[in-house]
This record gives structure tokens, sequence and C-alpha cells, in this order.
């Protein structure tokens, strides 16, 4: 979906049925969803990404691990696995960061900070919430994977690190679901479930089929 085509939605108003129109897609620097009779536009954050996969195959469950491989994720997936992050390596993961990785971490977020600064100027808020939200998400990976002292941690299990990474990932787009839409995010909350598995499970009686 375009955001012009997402913009018309907003300004038609109409009210559908739950049962047979909702749909959560894609539109330019964002999301377009509809629930309830209601569309809204919600700004792109990574967990956006994995609600989409889980409502698009509801009862049925997903790894945390499979989900972080969907390429849907683009900028930011791109940026982590070309900063030696690859989500599909099987095994002990041994250092997370080698210094040639490190080093590409740090030239990538500086490069964010300066994109983010003229997008700000520029006042391109949704490009400024995109670069925002990759930075964030970098540090984190940078984060976990430096310990205080400056020495590069081990990393536990794969699908215990994708358990985390998605679990919170899905919680913060749940989160900015409720500002602009809070019945969605109550249905959500009920029916999305995380852990190394993760899906959807409406508790609604009706069937709902989602656009994704």
């Amino acid at each position: 979906m375009t955001t012009r085509q997402c913009a018309a939605l907003l300004r038609s108003g109409a009210q559908r049925p739950v049962s047979t129109q909702v749909s959560f897609q894609q539109a330019g620097d964002g999301w377009c969803v509809t629930y309830g009779g209601r569309t809204v536009w919600l700004g792109h954050l990574v967990g956006m990404v994995y609600l989409a996969e889980l409502l698009a195959r509801p009862h049925r469950s997903l790894a945390a691990t499979a989900l972080l491989r969907v390429r849907a994720a683009g900028a930011i997936a791109g940026s982590l696995q070309a900063c030696g992050v690859d989500p599909q390596r099987p095994g002990h993961a041994g250092e997370l960061l080698d210094e040639r990785a490190r080093r590409a971490y740090g030239a990538r977020m500086r490069e964010l900070r300066a994109e983010l600064e003229g997008a700000s100027r520029d006042h391109d808020l949704g490009r400024a919430e995109r670069l925002q939200c990759e930075l964030e998400c970098l540090h984190r990976e940078l984060s976990r994977a430096v310990g205080l002292s400056g020495r590069a941690r081990t990393a536990g299990s794969p699908a215990e690190r994708a358990r985390v990474s998605v679990t919170r990932a899905i919680r913060k787009a749940i989160v900015r679901i409720e500002r602009a839409h809070p019945e969605l995010a109550e249905h959500l909350r009920a029916s999305i479930k995380t852990g190394r598995e993760c899906s959807y499970q409406p508790i609604r009686a009706e069937h709902i089929h989602w656009v994704t």
C-alpha cells in the first residue's frame, strides 16, 4: 500500500466490519492499519514487521529466529548484517562482534546521527523516525555485544537471543499502536503470544482475515 492510498483511507473515515475489513500494511515510511472500522497511520518500528508476519498466519507458530530472518525488515536488517550480525548462524555464536564489525557499527551509527540531524532540520518526520529506529537498534546490538569493560561478550543460544529481541520489539510496537488505536492494542495484547515460538491466536469469535 502506498502512503497516498493510506491517506485516502484516513480521509474517508468509512466504518467497516471488523470481521471482513482489517489490514496491517506497510505504507511508505510507516504502516497503514485498519481495525474496528478505524484506520490509522503508524511510524515504522521493527516490531511492526513481526506483527504483520504473525497476523498473516493466525493460529500458526513461528520461531522467533524465523521472525528475525524476515527480509522485510529492510534497512535495519541490512545494517545489522553489514555490521557482522548473522541471525541465521547456528550453534554458539562465540564472540558477538569482532573488532572489524565493532568499527563498522560505530561508523554506521555516526552516519545515522548525521542523517538524523539533517532530517530533523528539514522537518522530515517520517525519515527522522526511521533513522532513529535504526540507530536505537544498532545501539542495542552494540551494547549487548560489548561489556562495560570494553571486552566482547559471548553469545547465548541463538534461540534465546531471538526470543528476547523479538519480544521486546513486539511489545514496543504495541505500545506505539496503543497511542493511536487503543482498541487494536488491546486485541493484540490478548492475541499475540511471544517466546521462542510466537503466534497470533485471535480471541474474537468472528473470523478475522488480515490483509498484510
